[in-house]
């Protein structure tokens, strides 16, 4: 475990008072989000989050974070027995535990900063977030990450991109909607993860995200022609030319710890 930096700890403090205060004014961005979530890229990305977790319900399973694992075990019926969710806010955590009350399901809820994670060397099987590495400072996180992971034992996170236009203009169109210490991950923090996970990355919404944005504007539905012919280019960009990987919108990150 590393000792914590005066700048991670006045990160961590913005990060769990705007949270706790619930300052981010985020419905309408939302509702734009949801609706370019519908189409055949989330459905792929959907597939490999599936089957990740059904491997892993009955293992020890580690959320960064305290409500991505609604979507990714609920949505399937999927009701792990070992998961543990952290947290930096008591009311993000708060949420967390009336849907795992609800539900019956043993979740555990701990509020605990990711740059230090209170957990043995190789604690889990499963290491698991969705939009929550680029709120951290990369490197000092992932190596946490890494180190409570079981050797040969697995990540998925699902982070948004730096370097796609379009999600440039809306990030510029939307300050109040996230944090000021956010920054979807570039290349940089890409290759960080190699060096602690052998990963592959499933790269989504390059030009299907700003066809899902004008299909919203015009009320189309969301899995429309223009959108799915949108995201077999985006596919088949992605296999021929993966060094463009950077430029889409979302990735999904899926590996095992190096031994």
């Amino acid at each position: 475990m590393t000792s914590p930096t005066s700048h991670d700890a006045q990160r961590v403090s913005r990060e769990a008072e705007i949270y706790d205060n619930d300052e981010l004014e985020r419905d309408r961005l939302e509702a734009v989000m949801a609706y370019t979530q519908m189409g055949p890229a989330r459905r792929r990305r959907d597939e490999l989050i599936r089957a990740v977790h059904t491997r892993h319900t009955n293992t020890r399973v580690l959320e960064v974070g305290s409500q991505a694992w609604e979507a990714h075990y609920l949505k399937w019926n999927l009701k792990p027995t070992q998961l543990t969710c952290i947290n930096i806010s008591d009311r993000e955590l708060d949420k967390g535990r009336q849907v795992a009350e609800a539900k019956g399901l043993p979740v555990e809820f701990k509020l605990m900063d990711a740059h230090e994670l209170q957990f043995p060397d190789a604690t889990f099987d499963l290491v698991f977030g969705t939009a929550i590495l680029h709120h951290l400072e990369f490197e000092r996180a992932v190596k946490e990450i890494a180190r409570v992971t079981k050797p040969g034992g697995e990540i998925l996170f699902v982070e948004p991109l730096l370097l796609n236009p379009v999600a440039r203009l809306v990030r510029a169109l939307t300050p109040k909607a996230r944090t000021p210490d956010e920054k979807p991950l570039a290349r940089e923090e890409l290759d960080i993860l190699d060096r602690y996970f052998a990963p592959k990355h499933l790269y989504t919404d390059l030009f299907a995200f700003p066809a899902a944005v004008v299909s919203k504007a015009v009320r189309a539905r969301p899995s429309n022609w223009m959108v799915n012919a949108a995201d077999r280019f985006d596919a088949a960009i992605a296999s021929s030319m993966p060094s463009l990987g950077a430029y889409y919108r979302t990735v999904t990150v899926h590996g095992t710890r190096r031994v």
